[in-house]
């Protein structure tokens, strides 16, 4: 997951404004200020070898954070991990550099020879970004919590597959633009390259992995999808099933052929009520306040009052 912070004036009270995002990124906090700005990283290592954050280019004035994956940083050359390719990307594409990224992420990349900053979601706005600027007071960051807490008003949530080009002196927007330009007009007669591209999505999202996997399996579609292409590709897994409303004959038979397919061991969990009680105490008081959107789950639906996020 990873967080970051960024910040045009001195923040005193940082622990403060970074509590609810260093919980995204418990490995490794690293800050520095650089041209009057403070960029603050808070790393998950998940990939790779273990990366510092931010990334400077000296000598062309260039500093970038980035939270999420890059999959095809290696087609940009033989990077030791993915955030490395970010910088002589945009060195070697300009302002667009991002449509070139295939993967999850929030980047945010200041070029103060330029004097300029962009700040991207990859297309379907996996990674949340914020930002906000007061007047002269600029900041960005992984959660809304990080600008609440700066004191800042204007808060904006960038939204998915979206590109945003900034003035660093007069925090003036230059202009805005999509990352990814869909075609909504029906091509295809079949499922086939649904499937292909299901299963490759789950091949590159488990290649680079340093831990083992995980899939929290249920009785529904998404699971069983996932799992079957695991099985697909002959990748390992592990399943953990939390007993409430699941139909356990799918959960049984699931069980039975990922363990026949790719030797993948399961568990099942079944909470007490003052475990499950204890449990959603404890996310209350460390998560960010977050709502659902009104159109799916109701109307000021909270996700730690969801009991499945709680699970």
């Amino acid at each position: 997951m990873c967080s970051f912070l960024i910040f045009n004036w001195l923040i005193e009270n940082i622990e403060y404004v970074n509590y609810f995002l260093k919980f995204r990124g418990p490995d490794l906090t690293n800050s520095i200020t650089y041209e009057g700005f403070l960029f603050l990283h808070n790393l998950l290592h998940l990939t790779g070898n273990i990366t510092e954050q931010p990334f400077i280019d000296k000598e062309n004035k260039i500093v970038c954070l980035f939270n999420g994956e890059i999959y095809n940083y290696k087609s940009f050359g033989n990077y030791k991990s993915d955030g490395y390719c970010l910088i002589d990307c945009y060195l070697k594409f300009g302002e667009g550099f991002i449509s070139k990224l295939d993967g999850e992420f929030a980047v945010v990349l200041f070029d103060f020879n330029k004097n300029i900053f962009i700040i991207s979601t990859d297309v379907f706005g996996t990674k949340p970004i914020w930002y906000a600027i007061d007047n002269n007071k600029l900041g960005i960051s992984s959660y809304e919590s990080g600008l609440k807490r700066a004191g800042l008003e204007n808060r904006i949530k960038l939204n998915p597959n979206t590109t945003k080009i900034f003035n660093i002196s007069t925090l003036e927007t230059i202009y805005t633009k999509r990352v990814f330009i869909f075609d909504f007009n029906q091509h295809k007669t079949s499922y086939n390259d649904w499937s292909y591209a299901f299963i490759h999505s789950i091949k590159k999202r488990t290649d680079n992995n340093n831990y083992p996997i995980y899939i929290c399996l249920s009785s529904g579609y998404d699971s069983g999808c996932i799992c079957a292409a695991m099985n697909y590709i002959k990748k390992q897994f592990y399943t953990y099933t939390i007993l409430a409303d699941e139909n356990i004959d799918t959960i049984n038979k699931r069980k039975i052929i990922n363990k026949q397919v790719t030797n993948s061991d399961s568990e099942l969990i079944e909470f007490t009520k003052e475990e499950f009680e204890q449990i959603g105490k404890y996310i209350k008081e460390h998560a960010e306040e977050f709502k659902y959107f009104p159109k799916t789950m109701g109307e000021n639906r909270l996700v730690t009052d969801d009991q499945a996020s709680i699970g």
